[in-house]
């Protein structure tokens, strides 16, 4: 999405944003994109990365899960 577009559709780009968790790409033409993303899914990325900055608290976190826990309907 252009700057110019955003700019003119503020209002509805933040409030997709925030009720699809879907980042936005803002495009320039000069270069220097940028992302907007919801307060949610900025607070998510902060704690994921906190937590994985503690080898031993990751490990305490992925000990945990089990693959017994997954479903077997994942298509992945």
């Amino acid at each position: 999405m252009s700057y110019t577009e955003v700019r003119n559709h503020l209002s509805d780009v933040l409030a997709h944003v925030c009720s699809s968790h879907e980042p936005i790409v803002i495009e320039r033409r000069r270069g220097g994109n940028s992302v907007v993303i919801s307060e949610d899914d900025w607070k998510s990325i902060q704690e994921t990365i906190y937590l994985m900055s503690s080898k031993k608290d990751w490990d305490a976190i992925t000990e945990q899960i089990t693959v017994e826990e997954c479903s077997d309907s994942l298509p992945w």
